[in-house]
C-alpha cells in the first residue's frame, strides 16, 4: 500500500467537465503523490484539467503526457497492461492509473470507460483511489457516487475482467516517474548501506536483509558467489562448500551459488524472491513485525539452522 494521502472526487468540480474528467482525477492523484507541491487545495484536478485542456480534451493520453510533464512528471501510456506489470510499478514505489469498463456485468463488460489510481495491492484485492465513488465490481455501476472511492478494494479476479477486456495483456494503464530521478545512492558494503539498498527495493524490514548480509558474509567480506552476499543458489554461478541442517544435523554439501553482477541486483533478487511475492509465494514483507518477518524466513524454508531467527533479531539489536 503507497501513502497515496491525496483522494480527488471528480464529482465535485467547478467545471463541466465533473462528470467525464475521471482520466484528470487520476492523473492529478498520481502528480501529487510524485511532486507533492506541484498542486494545491483539495479541489486541485480542475486546475490541473486546464492545464491538460491546453493540449486537448480530458481523454487524450496523449495530452495527460504533456500536462503531466509541465507539472515536473514524466508519463507513459500502454494498451498492453498486466496484472505482473501494475504490480512491479507498486514496487517500485509508484501508484498507476488503469482504464476500464465498469457498465455491465462482470461478464459483459461495456461503457466508455473509466479511469482509477491503483495504490496498493494484496493477493485478492487492488487498492484503489476511484475518484467517482465505489463502483459495484460484479454488477457494474456503482454503489455510492462521490464518497466511498479513497482506497477501495476491488477483487483482483472481477476488476481484471473489465481492464484487460480485449484479451489478457491488454489492459490500459499509465505510470508515472519523476522527470529528474534522485541521483542513486552509491551502494557501500556495510550495514548502512546494505540496508539503504534494500529499503530502495522494497524490503517492508531492511534491516533484517542486513542482518542477512552481516551472518551470511560475515560483514561482507565472504561471498558463496560473485557479489552474492546470501547464499543465494542457482546458475550461472560458483561451486562452493556449505552446512545445512538436515534431520537434525548438520551435514557438509557442495552446491552452486549464483553470481551476480553487482552487490545491489544479488539484494534486489533477494528481495524479489523471498521478501515480495513470487509466482504463488507470500513473501515476508507480509509479517507485521521484524520479529515475524525473521521466524518466517525460517519457516518458510529460506534458512535450515533452527537458530536462524535468533541469530538475526541478535545482529539487528547490535547494530540497528
Amino acid at each position: 500500500m503507497l501513502p497515496v494521502k491525496q483522494y480527488y472526487p471528480q464529482t465535485d468540480s467547478a467545471t463541466v467537465h465533473g462528470d467525464r474528467m475521471c482520466f484528470s482525477s487520476t492523473c492529478a492523484m498520481a502528480i501529487k503523490y510524485i511532486m507533492p507541491d506541484a498542486l494545491k487545495g483539495s479541489n486541485a484536478d480542475d486546475d490541473y484539467l486546464r492545464t491538460v485542456l491546453k493540449y486537448g480534451d480530458t481523454t487524450s493520453y496523449t495530452a495527460h503526457i504533456k500536462a503531466c510533464a509541465d507539472y515536473g512528471v514524466k508519463a507513459g501510456f500502454s494498451m498492453k497492461g498486466t496484472k505482473h506489470k501494475l504490480l512491479a510499478e507498486l514496487g517500485a514505489g509508484y501508484p498507476v492509473a488503469t482504464g476500464i469498463l465498469h457498465k455491465g456485468p462482470v461478464d459483459a463488460p461495456r461503457g466508455g470507460g473509466h479511469w482509477m489510481l491503483l495504490v496498493g495491492a494484496d493477493a485478492e484485492y487492488g487498492i484503489f483511489h476511484d475518484p467517482y465513488g465505489e463502483m459495484d465490481n460484479i454488477n457494474g455501476g456503482y454503489v455510492t457516487i462521490g464518497k466511498g472511492g479513497q482506497a477501495v478494494k476491488y477483487s483482483w479476479r472481477n476488476w481484471l475482467r473489465r481492464w484487460e477486456v480485449e484479451a489478457p495483456g491488454h489492459g490500459w494503464y499509465m505510470t508515472f516517474r519523476p522527470l529528474k530521478e534522485a541521483p542513486k545512492a552509491v551502494f557501500t558494503n556495510d550495514w548502512k548501506g546494505v540496508k539503504a539498498a534494500a529499503k530502495q527495493c522494497g524490503a517492508k524490514f531492511p534491516e533484517v536483509v542486513a542482518a542477512q548480509w552481516a551472518l551470511e558474509s560475515g560483514y561482507g567480506k565472504h561471498t558463496s558467489g560473485k557479489n552474492n552476499f546470501f547464499g543465494i543458489k542457482g546458475k550461472p554461478g560458483s561451486i562452493h562448500t556449505t552446512k545445512e541442517f538436515v534431520d537434525g544435523e548438520w551435514i557438509t554439501i557442495d552446491d552452486i551459488f549464483r553470481d551476480f553482477d553487482s552487490p545491489e541486483a544479488c539484494i534486489e533478487t533477494l528481495i524479489n524472491l523471498w521478501y515480495k511475492d513470487y509466482k504463488g509465494y507470500q513473501g515476508v514483507n507480509r509479517a507485521k513485525s521484524v520479529e515475524e518477518c525473521v521466524k518466517l524466513l525460517q519457516t518458510e524454508g529460506y534458512a535450515t539452522d533452527p537458530t536462524y531467527p535468533q541469530k538475526l533479531l541478535k545482529l539487528i539489536k547490535e547494530n540497528n
